[in-house]
Formats: structure tokens, sequence, C-alpha cells
């Protein structure tokens, strides 16, 4: 019996390229959520946090008229309509 991954590839060999262009963005999408839903991305490392958090360290106050965090939730606003990005069936 194939895998699930074999099942797919063989499905996607048949298809035209954008069709097929179609099934890895969809598998990049699920890859993403699951990244979100657990956390780091497989591409974070442990070096790559510390650097960043050594640059927002270094970076603290350099703007002085820049609005705090506070500031800007205070003018928000209802949120307006956005497209769907979801396409049309083919």
């Amino acid at each position: 019996m194939m895998s699930t991954a074999e099942q797919i590839y063989e499905l996607v060999k048949s298809m035209p390229e954008q069709e097929s262009r179609l099934v890895l963005q969809f598998a990049q999408f699920v890859q993403y959520q699951e990244e979100q839903i657990h956390g780091l991305s497989s591409m974070t490392t442990i070096e790559d946090l510390q650097s960043w958090r050594q640059l927002v360290g270094k970076l603290s106050g350099a703007w002085p008229d820049f609005p705090t965090a506070e500031e800007l939730r205070g003018v928000l606003t209802q949120d307006v309509g956005r497209e769907t990005l979801l396409q049309e069936p083919l």
C-alpha cells in the first residue's frame, strides 16, 4: 500500500503545472499553519533568537518619536473587509 505522500505524488504527476503549483501552495500553507500552532518554525534556531533579542535590545529607544504599543493600540478601529484568498474552482 502506498503512503499518503506517494499517493499525492502520483496524483500530482498527471496534473498540469498550474494545478500542481496549487497543490504545492496548499501543502506549504498547511506546513505554515502547523509551525504557527507548534511555535517556532523549523528554520528558527536558538542562535537566531539570541541574535534577534540582542538586536532588539540594542535598538530599544533608537527612535524617540516612535509610538509605544499602548499608543498604537489606542487608535485601533474596526477592521475592514478583505477579499478571500481562495481561488475559484478551475
